[in-house]
């Protein structure tokens, strides 16, 4: 959603990369997302390419726009990056990295979201927020349905690749508080649980608790019906708002699921601020947070509005930003990576948390 207030390719030989790429995708050109910023423990970058607002995917006939991307997940079937934008299309690219880096991001088909009846959505309804693939990961090539979640008209659908809707939509009662333009910005499909959602900014019937402002994570059975809900403290910088979450388990573990939580805090006249933490789900409301990063443009990094995660299978994530179509913002794709120690949560040194009560750490 807009401010407020304002690879390693299995398919692609390393000679055969060489061969077809000879440099970046026209205007798809590296970046630097860290700059002068001081390194963060824990977390290394390996590329950043800055996208163009507009590009020519292989399957179709003429060039189609890019922007306002606010999720994206990758698809191990297929090898295929999916992008969704809030302007209700979604892009289907396949990035390369050389020697551990990203170099380049491949466009090969792009679609608009479409009503039951075949017609473009627009408006309200197209506000395309969060994403999880379904089928991508059944060993079965081609048969990959994407469930996407909208804020405005607060809702997930599943849609085919191309755009088109089947069934009907899932509804929550727990975004019934939400603002319009702060609802479904996170969805995860997280093993033993299902779909997670997680609402942008804190609905209006949650409080602060003890000065830590929280939002809410619930799950979304697909027969419409929800189970748990937790209650996800936000960062501290001001008006941080949870822009996505990203599963981490691919099968059901004896330890709580952990999830990668992604946030922005924009209050000017305070720096751009872009979050990264751990998050594991305890028995509901709870959950327990381990910051890992937090990237200021008061400090250097030339972040933007990211709102999008993926994890690709060298362990490698890539972070998407939503440029809200403005000649001021970048259309920014970062490659990093997290330390094992990152990742791996001993419990042992970790506070217990009350009933009703997250922990940050």
């Amino acid at each position: 959603m807009p401010f407020r207030k304002m690879l390693r390719l299995p398919l692609i030989s390393t000679l055969a990369a060489s061969l077809w790429l000879g440099g970046c995708t026209a205007q798809v050109k590296p970046t630097s997302l860290q700059g002068e910023a001081p390194a963060q423990p824990g977390l290394s970058m390996c590329g950043t390419l800055a996208l163009p607002s507009q590009w020519r995917p292989t399957e179709n006939n003429t060039s189609v726009p890019l922007g306002g991307l606010s999720a994206m997940a990758w698809d191990p079937d297929d090898n295929l990056l999916h992008l969704v934008s809030d302007r209700g299309r979604v892009h289907q690219a396949r990035p390369v990295l050389e020697d551990g880096r990203l170099v380049d991001l491949r466009p090969l088909a792009s679609h608009r979201l479409k009503a039951q009846d075949g017609t473009p959505l627009e408006g309200k309804a197209a506000d395309a927020e969060s994403l999880v693939l379904a089928g991508a990961d059944d060993g079965v090539t081609g048969n990959t349905e994407l469930l996407i979640g909208f804020e405005q008209d607060h809702r997930v659908q599943r849609f085919a690749l191309d755009g088109m809707p089947k069934g009907e939509p899932l509804r929550s009662t727990a975004s019934h508080n939400a603002g319009d333009n702060e609802s479904l910005e996170a969805l995860a499909r997280v093993p033993g649980i299902g779909l997670v959602a997680g609402l942008e900014s804190p609905p209006d019937d949650m409080n602060a608790q003890d000065g830590v402002r929280h939002t809410l994570l619930f799950s979304l059975a697909e027969n419409a019906t929800d189970t748990r809900r937790w209650h996800y403290p936000l960062a501290s910088p001001a008006d941080s708002a949870l822009t996505e979450l990203l599963a981490l388990e691919d099968t059901v573990t004896e330890t709580p699921p952990r999830l990668l939580a992604l946030e922005r805090a924009f209050s000017p006249p305070r720096p751009l601020t872009i979050s990264l933490s751990l998050v594991e789900l305890l028995p509901p409301p709870q959950v327990r947070v381990t910051r890992l990063a937090s990237l200021s443009a008061g400090e250097g990094w030339r972040v933007d509005n990211m709102e999008g995660l993926a994890r690709l299978p060298g362990g490698e994530f890539l972070m998407v930003s939503d440029d809200n179509f403005s000649a001021l913002q970048r259309n920014l794709l970062g490659c990093y990576r997290l330390t094992d120690k990152a990742l791996s949560l001993s419990t042992l040194d970790l506070p217990v948390p009350t009933a009703g009560n997250a922990t940050a750490r």
